[in-house]
């Protein structure tokens, strides 16, 4: 018997998600997330469509996600089916995609602001340690010290638009208990949401602002409009992969018509 590499098992359990799950009907979305405590970030923004990758990757894959290497990364993402309608276009002369759900919106900006999370090893406790050392190294390992800046988000609510499979979100999103960083300190914590259907698709752009990165070129030629503003980013998930970046218009970029 052939054993199969464990990208070869991804690859069939996609294959028979996609026989036995019925066919996903788009349509506009507002996703509001009611939060009991601050959501901590890395950028002032967060996402929907890199949440939305990471439940569908667990749901699919089931114990084989914890099994995913780090170092040397599937590239599950080009053929993970997500419950969000996709976008091709030409970017650096390659057909990409990207997927119609906007980052993380706010109504209050001021409610935005710098956060420090520290973390250091208490020796009121040393007594309690299992170890026969004689010193504990603070500047790496378990009981490394540390002081990490993040985006604080102190809005109670935040929104999300999409156009998607509300039946399939709503079943992800009701595994969703946090967002952000530090969930485990308790950050982000998810006290309830809503997901409704709305007669605009905002995924994009709302109130001639952007709501999402979007590449440059398609902004430009696609769109007919004029940003006021571009940066190197990443436009899809993973949003750590390096090909993923490109010249975009940053998320609330103030876009007019280049007629």
């Amino acid at each position: 018997m052939i054993e199969m590499t464990l990208e070869e098992i991804l690859r069939e359990k996609v294959r028979k998600f996609s026989e036995t799950s019925p066919k996903w009907l788009f349509e506009p979305l507002q996703i509001t997330f009611s939060l009991s405590s601050p959501m901590l970030l890395t950028y002032p923004w967060i996402h929907f469509d890199g949440i939305i990758s990471h439940l569908m990757a667990q749901e699919i894959f089931q114990e084989y996600y914890s099994l995913l290497p780090t170092r040397q990364p599937i590239p599950f993402n080009a053929y993970l089916p997500v419950p969000l309608e996709k976008e091709h276009f030409v970017v650096d002369d390659q057909q990409v995609f990207f997927y119609r759900a906007s980052v993380s919106i706010v109504s209050d900006e001021n409610a935005i602001t710098s956060e420090t999370v520290y973390k250091r090893f208490d020796d009121r406790f040393t007594e309690n340690l299992q170890t026969k050392k004689r010193k504990i190294r603070v500047d790496g390992g378990i009981y490394r010290s540390f002081a990490i800046k993040f985006a604080g988000n102190y809005s109670p609510e935040v929104t999300f638009f999409a156009k998607g499979d509300k039946k399939q979100l709503s079943s992800l999103l009701s595994e969703l208990f946090y967002l952000g960083k530090k969930s485990s300190y308790g950050y982000g914590r998810i006290q309830d949401y809503s997901i409704i259907s709305v007669d605009e698709d905002y995924s994009f752009i709302k109130n001639s602002k952007t709501t999402k990165p979007l590449p440059a070129n398609y902004v430009l030629q696609h769109l007919n409009l004029l940003p006021s503003e571009y940066a190197f980013l990443s436009y899809r998930p993973p949003y750590w992969e390096k090909q993923n970046h490109t010249y975009c218009v940053p998320p609330f970029t103030e876009v007019v018509s280049n007629e």
